[in-house]
């Protein structure tokens, strides 16, 4: 909603000649990388937050005594398959980590 209204308030702002309308669309410009900033900020932490959780959980369903009413195998390849998945979201977001700071230079 927020990016819509800006976006509707630059489109509506009269245009001036001059160094002062190169200043506020370069400002615009500069509010919408600190959005877009922040935004990448909050996913990074959001993203490894859930690889933990799916690492934590992968070892609790290996190691954890109160799952002792599963067959132990059956416990062993669950928890395989979450762990591999918690390594699979870490090196796909390694990847997109990567792919951005490439195309910030």
């Amino acid at each position: 909603m927020f990016f819509k209204l800006n976006f509707l308030i630059i489109l509506s702002r009269p245009k001036k000649e001059g160094f002062s309308s190169y200043f506020i669309e370069n400002q615009d410009n500069i509010d919408r990388m600190s959005e877009l900033d922040l935004y990448s900020r909050i996913m990074f932490f959001v993203r490894f937050a859930i690889i933990l959780m799916f690492f934590v959980f992968g070892v609790y369903v290996l190691f954890s005594p109160n799952l002792d009413y599963i067959p132990r195998n059956f416990r062993v390849i669950f928890a395989i398959f979450i762990l591999l998945y918690g390594f699979y979201r870490l090196v796909s977001s390694l990847q997109k980590i990567k792919k951005n700071r490439e195309e910030e230079l």
